[in-house]
């Protein structure tokens, strides 16, 4: 199928404050239904509830050198990105690879710059973090997810690994960025508060 782009929204990129966390916990629940609705069980996905308590714990005790960003439209978190340090990172003490952990976005929004936007924030952060690489994991079947990532210049290692999510198996993908190449928000007007 082939998406057109739709005209861009004025969307406010900006880093999560506790406050957010019932908007987050929304779009994330949402993201999962909406984003993986061919991918994974329907049984699955509706049992995969977020809850804000989560999120809030984890703004209020976020991660040594993590960051979420949320994207805000009409005061609303419509999508947030994720990044930190990688779960399998090869030399742990130095931080050497971060993960882009997830980008959501609610489907009313795709296709207008927002993930985009929510990506250049991500990579931004783990490059001022001190990460000299950064990977992420997609799932094997979700080619518009994939095809967004080969854009940004995200390499696919075309390996293909079965992952244990919530008790269903799925065959995922990695793919990795060099983030020693100048990583900069190309669109100033974006640029994160």
């Amino acid at each position: 199928m082939n998406e057109v782009e739709r005209p861009g929204v004025d969307a406010i990129i900006r880093r999560a404050e506790p406050g957010d966390a019932s908007g987050l916990a929304r779009v994330h629940t949402l993201g999962w239904q909406q984003g993986y609705a061919d991918l994974l069980p329907a049984d699955f996905l509706a049992r995969r509830v977020v809850s804000s308590q989560s999120w809030l714990g984890w703004l209020s005790r976020p991660l040594q050198r993590s960051e979420v960003f949320v994207a805000e439209v009409g005061g609303e978190v419509v999508g947030f990105t994720l990044v930190g340090p990688a779960r399998e990172d090869p030399a742990p003490n130095e931080f050497e690879v971060a993960e882009l952990k997830a980008i959501y976005l609610l489907a009313e929004f795709w296709g207008r710059g927002i993930g985009y936007r929510l990506h250049q924030a991500g990579l931004v952060a783990m490059a001022r973090l001190g990460y000299r690489r950064a990977e992420l994991t997609v799932l094997a079947g979700n080619r518009r997810t994939r095809e967004f990532y080969r854009r940004q210049g995200w390499v696919d290692d075309e390996a293909e690994t079965e992952l244990d999510i919530g008790g269903v198996t799925a065959r995922v993908r990695r793919l990795r960025h060099d983030l020693t190449s100048s990583v900069s928000d190309p669109d100033q007007s974006s640029s994160v508060r």
